[in-house]
C-alpha cells in the first residue's frame, strides 16, 4: 500500500509540473491519462518555465536534494576533464595507481 501511495504522489507531481510527456510510450502513460482530470495543473508561470526548471521543482517537491546532487556532478565533471581524450591503457594505469595510493593511505 505504501508503494502505491508513493507512485500516486510521483504521478501527481509529474502531471502538476507538466512532465508527463517524459513517460510517453510507457505503460505508466495510460495511468497518468486516467489521473489527469483529478490533478490540478501548474500555474502559467510554472508552465512557462523550461523543462529542466520544472523538473527541479518537481524533484524538490518530492523531497530530493537536487542542489546537493548537482554540485557533486559538477565536481565529478571538473575532475574528469583532464582525462578526456586519453587512451584506455593510460586511464586503466591511472586508476590502478589511484586505487593503490588510496589503499596505502588508509592503512
Amino acid at each position: 500500500m505504501k508503494s502505491a501511495l508513493r507512485a500516486w504522489r510521483i504521478g501527481r507531481v509529474l502531471l502538476r509540473y507538466r512532465l508527463d510527456d517524459l513517460l510517453d510510450g510507457t505503460p505508466v502513460e495510460r495511468w497518468l491519462k486516467l489521473a489527469r482530470p483529478f490533478v490540478p495543473r501548474a500555474s502559467r508561470e510554472i508552465a512557462a518555465m523550461s523543462r529542466g526548471a520544472r523538473l527541479r521543482l518537481a524533484l524538490q517537491e518530492l523531497g530530493h536534494p537536487v542542489a546537493v546532487i548537482l554540485q557533486y556532478y559538477g565536481l565529478y565533471f571538473v575532475g574528469a576533464i583532464p582525462f578526456v581524450g586519453r587512451r584506455r591503457r593510460t586511464l586503466l594505469l591511472g586508476a590502478a595507481l589511484t586505487l593503490g595510493a588510496g589503499s596505502a593511505t588508509v592503512l
